[in-house]
C-alpha cells in the first residue's frame, strides 16, 4: 500500500506543469528531477545536476552568471523564504533559445531538503513585453499628433492628456493636469458649457461629433477647435467616463471669415459703385455709400471731406466736411464748424502721405501736434484716411474712424477703401463732364437755333431777292431790244454791239438769278417720297439734252439702275446738273461718254456719274463745290458756278456725301450716296 501511494505520488510529481527538482540542503545532492524541469532548462536532466554545471549550461554570459548566481546563493543562505524567489530570470536552453522563467525555493529544515520549482515565463512575458510595446507606441503616437486628445472619468476629470493638450491648458507635464476640470482652465461660462456636453455622453451614452467650438489657450488667445467625444466602456460595458480629440481648425476659420469678408467688400464695392454711377449727381447718393461703407467695415463713423480755396488765400488748401454716417454709438461731427475749413498743410502727418496719394491710418495715441489733437478731441482711437484726386489735383478725402478700442485696418480694407475712393473720384469726373456736356449742349442748341434762323432768312432774302431782281432785268433787257428794233438804222455797229453786250449780261444775270432761286429752295422744301425708277428718271433728263447730245454726238450709257423710294425732285436736279457738266466740260473733237452706274451695300447707295470730258486740274478739285466757282472763262464756258453747289446741298439734305475723282485731259467722275 506504501509502495502504491509512493508509485502515485511519483506519477503526479513527474507530470504536473512545472519543474520540479529536490537537493540535499548540505551536500547539494540532486535526489529528484521531474521531466518538466528538464524541459524548462532545455538541458538533459545529467548536463545539470551539479550546480557548478548547472549555472555554467544555463547562464552562458560569465559576467551575468557571476551576478545571478551569487544572488541565488545568497538567498538561499539567507534561510528566508521571502527572498527564495525571482521572477522573469533569462536562461539560455542547449540549443541556444532564450527563455524567461520563475523560479521559487521551498527549504525543508528538518529534512535538511529544498524543494526547487520552475515554470517557464518566455510566453507571457513575451507578451508583457508586446504589450508594452504597444502601449508605448501608441502613447508615443499619442503625444507626436498635434491634435489634443483626452481622456476624463464620470466627474469630468483629465485622467490622460497626451502633450498637445497639456500645452494648451498650460501645464509644464501630463501629471499638473490630471485630477483637474474645465473649470480650472476655461471661463466659466464656456467651462458649464463643456460640462454639459460631457454629463450628456457620460449620462446618456450619447456621442458629438464634430462640433466647432470657440476655447482660449492659457495665454488668452482665442482658438476654434473641431472636436469629437465619445463614452469610454470597461470590460462589463460600463461607462467609467469619456475621450476626446480636438483639432485646431483656427486657421481654417480664418481662412473662411477672410474669405467671407473678401466675398462681403467685394459686393459692397459693386453695390456702391452701381449707386455713384446711375446717379447723375453722386453727392445726392454719398449718404447711402458712407452707410454702406460703415457696415461693411464695421466702422464707428464714416465721412466725406471735400477741398477749396478761399479767394484771400488761393496758395492754401482747406477742407470741409460734407457728409457723415455714424453708427450711433459716437458723436456727431457734421455741425461742426471747425472742420468746415480745414487747412490741411497744419497736419503734416497726413498732407505728406495724401498730397502723395498714399492712405493715412494709425493710432491716435502715437500722433503729435495738431494732427493728434484733431483726432484725439473726438475720442478717436484710431482711423484710416483715403485721399481722393480729381484730374491730378487733390480732390478730398473718405475716412473711417474706430473709437471704442484700437484697430489696425488690414490691407483688404485698405483696397477696399481705396476702391470706394477711386470710384468716387470717377463719378465727381462724370458729373463734371456731364455739367461742362449739358453747358454745351445748351450752347449748341443757341447756335443750331440762331443759325436756322439765320439760313431761314439768308433763304428767303435769296428768294424773294431772285424774284425782285428779275423784273428790272426784264425791263432792261424788253427796252434795249425795242431800242434796237426802233433805232436800227441809226445805230452804228459799235452801238448795236454795246446793246448786245447789254442783253446778253442781262440774260446772264437772269440764268444767275435762276440758279441762286433754286440753290436757296433746295433743302428748304420737303417733297414727298415716291417709287421712282431711276432707269426712267435719265431718259428723261437725256432727252431734255437732246439737242446738245446729237449736236456733240454724246453717249449716255446706264443700265439696270434701281427703282429707289426717294424724293425725285432734288435727285433729278443732281443727275441733271451732273448730266449737264459733262456735256458741257467735254474735250473738243471728242464725242463725250457719259456712264452712270450703282453700287449697293448694306446701309446705302452709291453713284457714279463719269465721262471723258476735259477733267479737274487738282488745285481747283478742292473749290469745285463752293458757290460761285468757275473754272473757265464765260467765253469759253458758259455757266453761273452753282450746279455742283446745289448737288452737294441737295445729297447732304438727304443724308449722303458727294465728292469727286478727276484727272486732266482724261475725265472725271463725281461719287454720291444716298442711304436706304
Amino acid at each position: 500500500m506504501v509502495m502504491e501511494k509512493a508509485a502515485q505520488l511519483g506519477f503526479i510529481l513527474e507530470h504536473i506543469p512545472i519543474g520540479l527538482a529536490v537537493n540535499h540542503m548540505d551536500s547539494g545532492e540532486v535526489l529528484f528531477v521531474n521531466k518538466r524541469f528538464s524541459e524548462i532548462y532545455g538541458w538533459p536532466v545529467n548536463e545539470i545536476l551539479d550546480i557548478d554545471s548547472f549555472f555554467e549550461k544555463v547562464y552562458p554570459d560569465p559576467i551575468f552568471r557571476e551576478q545571478i548566481k551569487s544572488r541565488i546563493l545568497a538567498d538561499i543562505h539567507s534561510g528566508q523564504p521571502e527572498r527564495m524567489a525571482w521572477d522573469n530570470i533569462p536562461i539560455s536552453t542547449q540549443s541556444g533559445q532564450r527563455k524567461i522563467v520563475s523560479a521559487r525555493n521551498i527549504p525543508l529544515d528538518q529534512q535538511r531538503l529544498i524543494i526547487s520549482t520552475v515554470w517557464d515565463n518566455t510566453e507571457d512575458n513575451l507578451k508583457l513585453i508586446s504589450l508594452f510595446q504597444e502601449r508605448n507606441l501608441l502613447r508615443t503616437l499619442i503625444d507626436i499628433i498635434p491634435d489634443y486628445i483626452f481622456i476624463k472619468d464620470r466627474e469630468g476629470k483629465f485622467i490622460v492628456n497626451n502633450d498637445a493638450h497639456v500645452e494648451l491648458l498650460g501645464d509644464r507635464t501630463e501629471n499638473d493636469s490630471l485630477g483637474k476640470t474645465v473649470f480650472d482652465y476655461f471661463p466659466k461660462d464656456l467651462a458649464q458649457q463643456y460640462m454639459e456636453d460631457d454629463l450628456l455622453i457620460i449620462d446618456q451614452a450619447d456621442s458629438i461629433w464634430n462640433k466647432e467650438e470657440k476655447i482660449f489657450d492659457a495665454e488668452g488667445n482665442e482658438k476654434w477647435i473641431n472636436t469629437t467625444k465619445v463614452p469610454l466602456f470597461n470590460s462589463e460595458n460600463t461607462i467609467t467616463g469619456l475621450i476626446g480629440i480636438s483639432r485646431d481648425i483656427t486657421a481654417e476659420k480664418i481662412r473662411e471669415f477672410n474669405l467671407k469678408y473678401r466675398s462681403k467688400l467685394l459686393s459692397a464695392i459693386t453695390v456702391i459703385s452701381h449707386q455713384l454711377f446711375s446717379n447723375e449727381d453722386w453727392k445726392v447718393i454719398l449718404p447711402y455709400c458712407l452707410e454702406k461703407i460703415g457696415e461693411t467695415i464695421s466702422a464707428d463713423r464714416v465721412y466725406y471731406f471735400e477741398s477749396f480755396k478761399k479767394p484771400e488765400a488761393p496758395e492754401k488748401i482747406f477742407s470741409r466736411q460734407v457728409s457723415e454716417w455714424t453708427n450711433g454709438k459716437v458723436s456727431v461731427q457734421l455741425e461742426n464748424q471747425d472742420f468746415q475749413a480745414l487747412e490741411l498743410k497744419q497736419y503734416h502727418e497726413f498732407w505728406s502721405l495724401a498730397i502723395n496719394q498714399k492712405p493715412f491710418s494709425c493710432l491716435t495715441r502715437e500722433l503729435t501736434g495738431a494732427t493728434r489733437d484733431l483726432f484725439a478731441e473726438q475720442d478717436i482711437l484710431s482711423f484710416i484716411v483715403i485721399p481722393i484726386f480729381l484730374k491730378g489735383e487733390f480732390f478730398g478725402f473718405v475716412g473711417c474712424d474706430a473709437c471704442h478700442q484700437e484697430r489696425i485696418w488690414t490691407e483688404e480694407e485698405i483696397a477696399f477703401l481705396q476702391s470706394i475712393a477711386s470710384n468716387i473720384s470717377i463719378a465727381a469726373q462724370r458729373k463734371v463732364h456731364l455739367d461742362e456736356l449739358l453747358n454745351l449742349n445748351k450752347q449748341l442748341k443757341k447756335t443750331i437755333t440762331d443759325l436756322e434762323f439765320s439760313n431761314q432768312e439768308l433763304e428767303q432774302f435769296a428768294y424773294v431777292a431772285s424774284h425782285d431782281l428779275q423784273e428790272p432785268l426784264r425791263m432792261i433787257s424788253s427796252f434795249l431790244t425795242l431800242i434796237e428794233k426802233k433805232y436800227n438804222d441809226r445805230l452804228d455797229e459799235k452801238g448795236k454791239q454795246y446793246i448786245h453786250y447789254a442783253v446778253d449780261g442781262s440774260k446772264r444775270m437772269k440764268t444767275i438769278i435762276m440758279d441762286l432761286l433754286e440753290y436757296s429752295r433746295a433743302g428748304r422744301l420737303e417733297y414727298p417720297k415716291e417709287k421712282v425708277n431711276l432707269n426712267v428718271l435719265i431718259e428723261e433728263i437725256s432727252e431734255l439734252f437732246t439737242k446738245s447730245i446729237t449736236d456733240s454726238q454724246a453717249e449716255i450709257i446706264y443700265n439696270d439702275l434701281p427703282i429707289l423710294q426717294i424724293q425725285k425732285i432734288p435727285i433729278r436736279q443732281v443727275f441733271f446738273n451732273l448730266i449737264g457738266n459733262s456735256l458741257k466740260y467735254k474735250k473738243e473733237n471728242l464725242p463725250p461718254k457719259i456712264q452712270i452706274k450703282a453700287l449697293e451695300s448694306e446701309t446705302e447707295w452709291e453713284f457714279i456719274v463719269s465721262d471723258n470730258g476735259i477733267g479737274i486740274a487738282q488745285e481747283y478739285r478742292s473749290r469745285v463745290f463752293n458757290l460761285f466757282q468757275r473754272l473757265h472763262h464765260r467765253e469759253e464756258i458758259d455757266g453761273s458756278g452753282l450746279g455742283l453747289s446745289l448737288c452737294k446741298k441737295i445729297i447732304e439734305n438727304q443724308g449722303g456725301m458727294i465728292w469727286l475723282v478727276s484727272e486732266t485731259d482724261v475725265g472725271t467722275q463725281v461719287h454720291f450716296t444716298l442711304p436706304k
